[in-house]
């Protein structure tokens, strides 16, 4: 009888520690896996913003023109005005 505790003193612990190793492993994994979601999401949020970028230049560029356009009317107005010998010239 005291063999058979001995035995069985020994066997639960390690029992135990294997149970809690498998435990152990199933939550790295998951954490594994919890991580290459994670960069996923990441790499679908660069892509997508990387696809709209074109569209801000278009954007920008469109803007630029349109203030090109407004700055020359403006400096084309401030010479005729100064040019101007009387107030129907400066128009």
């Amino acid at each position: 009888m005291g063999f058979e505790m001995i035995i069985l003193a020994i066997m639960v612990p390690l029992f135990l520690v294997f149970i809690w190793m498998i435990f152990a492993y199933n939550s790295l994994q998951k954490g594994r896996i919890k991580v290459e979601n994670s960069w996923g999401q990441i790499n679908v949020q660069l892509k997508i913003r990387s696809d709209l970028v074109p569209n801000l230049v278009n954007i920008v560029s469109g803007y630029a023109k349109h203030e090109q356009e407004t700055l020359t009317k403006v400096i084309q107005a401030r010479n005729n005005f100064l040019t101007a010998k009387n107030a129907r010239e400066s128009h």
